[in-house]
């Protein structure tokens, strides 16, 4: 509910400014993301609002979340562990969401690694639940297991950045179970991955944004 991300929601106002963030690139991005850091400065409690953009089950409420992410410098715990239970439930931009996990948090190679040996799990009680139009608006048309292709693929791609996992991640991706679910990744996760990142390190000195 917009009631718990007062001061973000009004980016929804501005027309669909907020679609610049989707692949990183758009006329408005600058816009949209000065936006996202004057709302995290004027907030009365960013990290409230920003974890409740990510318990939202909508894709948009998520882009948010990740930008404003994006801005600070540092990433607590809680919404570190936010972040998480929203690429776990099956976010139509997981992908984006794991970029951003890969930048700010100091536990991604830990959790990435769990989630790709275990299959990456999505927990889609709460998407299941709603309307088949508002499930469809809110984390697309794809079944749970290709959700969860989607996701693994993006976490593959990024943990495959690291010379260091490239010796456990080489013997993962040679289990059968594992080639399997790639092979349901119809949106390419790991290549929306890529081109997020390879955006967000480009654009970043123009915006302000400290990236490795």
């Amino acid at each position: 509910m917009k009631n718990n991300f007062p001061t973000f929601s009004p980016i929804f106002d501005r027309g669909t400014i907020y679609l610049g963030f989707l692949l990183f690139e758009s006329n408005d991005l600058n816009e949209a993301v000065s936006f996202i850091r004057d709302a995290c400065s004027k907030s009365k409690n960013p990290s409230s609002e920003i974890m409740s953009l990510l318990f939202e089950n909508g894709w948009r409420e998520h882009l948010l979340a990740a930008i404003a992410i994006l801005t600070q410098k540092n990433l607590s715990p809680e919404i570190c562990r936010e972040l998480w239970r929203a690429f776990d439930q099956g976010s139509w931009v997981s992908p984006q969401l794991a970029v951003i996990a890969w930048l700010r948090d100091p536990n991604f190679g830990s959790n990435a690694q769990a989630r790709i040996r275990n299959g990456c799990p999505q927990d889609t009680t709460n998407i299941d639940l709603l309307p088949s139009i508002e499930r469809h608006v809110a984390a697309g048309p794809t079944s749970n297991s290709q959700r969860s292709a989607k996701g693994l693929s993006a976490l593959v791609y990024l943990i495959g950045l690291s010379e260091k996992a490239k010796g456990w991640l080489t013997k993962e991706l040679k289990r059968d179970e594992l080639a399997r679910l790639l092979n349901q990744d119809e949106d390419f996760g790991g290549k929306i991955a890529e081109k997020w990142l390879a955006n967000v390190r480009l654009k970043s000195k123009s915006l302000g944004l400290e990236i490795n």
